[in-house]
C-alpha cells in the first residue's frame, strides 16, 4: 500500500486545527487514492501515477493553508470554550439561588470535610517533625527496658517497657561499647524551690550530664558548650528563667539557690534557647547528673548521724 509523503502530513498536522484535522485529512487521503489510479488517456504506468499523486498531495496540503484562516479558527474555538466557562458559572449560581437549602448543606458538608482533611494533615505533620531539627538525629538512640509482667501471664505481650534505667549504666555502656561516643542522663520534672535575692518560686528542674549539650541541637545562647558542667553546683537556664530572676542583667556567673533535697547555690554558667514545641524533651533549668547523687548522698550521710 502507498502512503502519502510524511513530511506533506505532519505539516497538515501542525497547523491544522485538532477540531477540523480529521475532516481535512480524509478529504486529501480520498484525493490521493483518486490521484494513484493510472491515467487511460495517456497510458502511463504505475510508477508515474504514484509520483503524481504524491506531488498533488503536497500541493493540496499547502494550497490549503492560509494563516488567516487557522488563526481565526484557533480563536473561534477559544472563544467557545471560554463561553462555555462563564455559562457554567451562570448555571451553578442559579441552582444555588434555587435550591438555597440544598445547597447550603453541600457547602458546609464540603467546608467541614475539607477543614477535616487539612486538621488530619497539619496532626500528622506535627507528629512526623518531633525531634527531626537535632543536627544527629539518625544516630541518636534512647535506651529502654524489657522487664516480664508476672500480672498478665497470658496475655500476647507480658512485658512491661520503660525508659528508667539504672544510674550507673551510663558509664557502663560508654565504656563497654566502642559505638557508644556520647551518653546523658535525662530526668525531667524534679520539683525544687529557686530563690534570688527577694524572688523565691516553685520551679521543675532538670538533671541532664555534659555529652547532653554535644549530643542534641539546642541553640546556647551564652556560654561555652565545651565547658559547661565542669562543676557539680552549675546550672543553665532558658531566657525565660534568666528574665524572671535577673531581669535586664547578665545572668552568667550569678548564682541561684535551689532547693532540692537539700539547698545549694547553683553559678549560672550559659543560657539555652527554650526547646520547641515539636520536641519531646522539655527542661527550664539543666542541673549536671552528679549533684543529684551528691544532695542525695549528703542527705543519708546527715540522716545516719
Amino acid at each position: 500500500m502507498t502512503n502519502p509523503p510524511k513530511l506533506a502530513s505532519r505539516f497538515l498536522e501542525w497547523y491544522c486545527p485538532s477540531q477540523l484535522y480529521e475532516g481535512i485529512e480524509g478529504d486529501l487521503l480520498e484525493q490521493f487514492e483518486e490521484d494513484l489510479k493510472p491515467s487511460d488517456r495517456f497510458k502511463r504506468s504505475d510508477g508515474y501515477a504514484m509520483r503524481r499523486a504524491r506531488r498533488r498531495f503536497v500541493w493540496n496540503t499547502v494550497d490549503f493553508f492560509r494563516p488567516s484562516i487557522i488563526l481565526r479558527n484557533r480563536f473561534r474555538f477559544q472563544l467557545m470554550e471560554n463561553f462555555m466557562i462563564g455559562n457554567y458559572f451562570k448555571v451553578a449560581i442559579r441552582n444555588i439561588a434555587k435550591r438555597k437549602l440544598y445547597s447550603f448543606i453541600n457547602a458546609i458538608g464540603l467546608s467541614i470535610g475539607i477543614a477535616f482533611c487539612v486538621l488530619i494533615y497539619l496532626y500528622i505533620q506535627d507528629e512526623r517533625s518531633f525531634d527531626q531539627f537535632h543536627t544527629n538525629k539518625n544516630l541518636i538512640y534512647r535506651l529502654e527496658e524489657r522487664s516480664y509482667d508476672y500480672w498478665h501471664q497470658n496475655s500476647k505481650d507480658p512485658y512491661n517497657r520503660s525508659a528508667y534505667l539504672m544510674l550507673p549504666l551510663r558509664q557502663a555502656v560508654k565504656d563497654e561499647l566502642p559505638e557508644v561516643t556520647y551518653a546523658t542522663r535525662y530526668q525531667g520534672g524534679a520539683y525544687c524551690i529557686v530563690r534570688q535575692a527577694d524572688k523565691v518560686f516553685s520551679e521543675h528542674a532538670t538533671y541532664v550530664d555534659t555529652d547532653f549539650f554535644k549530643m542534641f541541637s539546642f541553640p546556647l545562647i551564652a556560654g561555652n558548650r565545651e565547658k559547661l558542667f565542669s562543676s557539680k553546683l552549675e546550672t543553665v537556664i532558658t531566657p525565660a528563667i534568666a528574665k524572671k530572676y535577673f531581669g535586664n542583667e547578665d545572668p552568667l556567673g550569678k548564682t541561684l539557690q535551689i532547693d532540692m533535697e537539700g539547698n545549694k547555690e547553683f553559678v549560672v554558667t550559659g543560657i539555652i534557647e527554650a526547646p520547641p514545641a515539636n520536641s519531646s524533651l522539655n527542661y527550664s533549668i539543666l542541673l549536671p547528673g552528679e549533684s543529684f547523687f551528691s544532695l542525695r548522698e549528703e542527705k543519708k550521710f546527715m540522716g545516719k548521724l
